[in-house]
């Protein structure tokens, strides 16, 4: 995205803070925008050394685990910056409710979400090539997006991940779970399983029946095209289950077994279909083989996907950086 808009970017990386102050002397900036993560990376040393010298501005990319995104396990916010923006009113309050000061939140729209309905528009008009695996696998096609909460939550009761405590199911439950009632349905059906860009090496024996073909896709092939042509989409709380929902699809959140709150993003929007076991499994799998057109809703841009989400993260940065705030 930032080579098609004519601009040049490092992506410079650091492993404590001092690294990253060293940086800052070279070449120090008017203000810098963060991404966050679940883990002290580079933007997190950023902001540390950054502190009262330039400000800091985060970008928030979901609805949740907002205090972890600065604490990183720590019992304070060790690497909350000067402010943190934040999609809509909802992660707002999420964000000032789990400790985040509302001194340091503002609302300002997604850019990526804004950017990704601004492509999704241009889809409309001009649809992305059609999958090569398209062409090999008979419809329905359903896509499902797997992730890696085995390893992020564990995999039973009493176990923990490196991102929190299990959560009552994982890919491998979801993945067993949902071909086993395609299979039950009788119904001629093929799954395209989207691995997390993370487990694109992990081991997945194939799955299948005399009526289902389950194709794991190894290849970092464009998501969006297989998200735009699929007759259906199922996930677990992926962002992708959101985007699906912004291309107008009714995508569907399977989480069997769910402890403690819900962190789908797409659900808690209401965007898509909640789905809790098998018995809801079975209604959401033959309402779809029941409409195997590739009908879709309207495609959709919520507030938090606002035209301006980029412009106004920008007069954040600007207002800081020219009133030079320190922390």
């Amino acid at each position: 995205m930032v080579r098609d808009a004519g601009l040049t970017a490092e992506s410079p990386k650091f492993n404590d803070a001092s690294g990253a102050a060293a940086d800052l002397e070279r070449s120090p900036p008017d203000a810098i925008l963060l991404g966050t993560t679940g883990w002290p990376t580079s933007e997190a040393w950023l902001t540390v050394a950054a502190r009262g010298r330039v400000p800091t501005i985060a970008v928030l990319d979901e609805w949740y685990n907002y205090c972890l995104r600065f604490s990183h396990g720590a019992a304070d916010l060790p690497h909350l910056p000067d402010r943190v923006c934040c999609q809509d009113d909802l992660a707002f309050r999420e964000a000032s409710a789990e400790g985040l000061p509302e001194s340091h939140l503002c609302v300002t729209g997604s850019p990526a979400l804004s950017a990704l309905a601004d492509t999704i528009e241009k889809m409309v008009e001009t649809p992305p090539p059609l999958p090569a695996i398209f062409t090999r696998i008979p419809r329905p096609i359903i896509v499902f997006l797997s992730e890696t909460h085995a390893a992020d939550y564990g995999q039973a009761p009493g176990e923990r991940g490196r991102m929190g405590p299990f959560m009552g199911y994982d890919e491998i439950k979801v993945r067993s779970l949902l071909s086993a009632r395609l299979a039950a349905s009788g119904h001629a059906v093929s799954v395209l399983e989207r691995l997390h860009p993370s487990e694109l090496g992990g081991p997945h024996p194939p799955i299948g029946g005399s009526n289902l073909i389950w194709h794991t896709n190894r290849e970092r092939s464009p998501l969006w095209s297989s998200l735009w042509h699929a007759d259906a989409v199922i996930g677990m709380r992926s962002m992708a289950l959101l985007e699906a929902a912004l291309m107008g699809h009714r995508p569907a959140a399977l989480q069997p077994g769910l402890i403690g709150r819900d962190l789908c993003t797409a659900g808690r929007l209401g965007l898509v279909e909640r789905l809790d076991g098998p018995e809801a499994l079975d209604h959401w799998i033959a309402r779809i083989l029941a409409n195997s057109a590739n009908a879709r809703h309207q495609t959709r841009r919520p507030d938090f996907a606002a035209r301006d989400a980029a412009a106004r993260v920008l007069a954040v940065a600007e207002s800081l950086a020219n009133a030079n705030v320190p922390v």
